[in-house]
C-alpha cells in the first residue's frame, strides 16, 4: 500500500502558474466542493508528456462537468509552461515546481522512464 493512501493531500505549497501568478495549492484543495486532478509530468514538449497534457485537454470539458479542476506540474519554467500551454491550447493551469518540492511531497519519482522530472 502506498504511504500516502488515505492521507490528506500535501497542500502547503505556493507555485507560479504559466501566467507568473502565485497559486496556493491549499486554497484549491481546501475548496472542498470540487475534485482536483493533479498530474505530474517530466518535461514540456516531449512526446509522452505532450500526449498526456493533450489528453487532459481533450477531457477538460467532461472533467469540468464533473466539478474537477485540472492542474499539471513539472519542473519547467513559467515561460516554458506559457509557451507549452499556448502551443497546445491547454485550458488548465500548469505549475512550475522548479525545486521539485511538490513532486517530493507527493512522492513522485525524479526520473520518469529516463527523463528528469
Amino acid at each position: 500500500m502506498h504511504p500516502l493512501l488515505n492521507k490528506l493531500a500535501p497542500s502547503a505549497f505556493v507555485l507560479k502558474n504559466q501566467h507568473n501568478i502565485d497559486i496556493n495549492l491549499a486554497d484549491i484543495i481546501g475548496r472542498g466542493q470540487r475534485s482536483l486532478v493533479l498530474f505530474f509530468y517530466p518535461k514540456n514538449d516531449t512526446f509522452g508528456c505532450t500526449k498526456e497534457a493533450c489528453s487532459f485537454r481533450d477531457q477538460f470539458e467532461e472533467l469540468s462537468r464533473l466539478d474537477a479542476d485540472v492542474i499539471g506540474v513539472s519542473s519547467d519554467s513559467v515561460e516554458s509552461h506559457k509557451l507549452f500551454a499556448e502551443q497546445h491550447k491547454l485550458p488548465y493551469t500548469l505549475l512550475s515546481d522548479l525545486d521539485g518540492k511538490l513532486r517530493e511531497a507527493y512522492q513522485v519519482p525524479k526520473w520518469f522512464f529516463g527523463m528528469p522530472g
